[in-house]
């Protein structure tokens, strides 16, 4: 039977560019972290692509309109 840990880690490999390994030091650093920041991380993972967008209090507190992770994203140059 997997663990909560097990089922975190294995979660995390699903994402690009995330190993086994990259994901166990992610899961660590989770359970190490503030409650209501792993909550307010799930909002919004549990969120993506609903219709109607909801401010968390981590968006509304910290990043302004206009200058969150999309608009960084969408500035930014990959050189290879």
């Amino acid at each position: 039977m997997m663990t909560a840990l097990d089922t975190l880690i294995k979660s995390l490999t699903r994402l690009p560019g995330i190993g086994p390994k990259s994901a166990s030091r992610m899961a660590y650093h989770l359970i190490k972290t503030d409650k209501s920041y792993n909550l307010t991380l799930a909002e919004a993972i549990a969120t993506i692509g609903d219709p109607s967008p909801r401010r968390t209090p981590a968006r509304s507190a910290a990043t302004p309109a206009g200058t969150g992770a999309s608009s960084v994203w969408s500035k930014s140059r990959r050189t290879c």
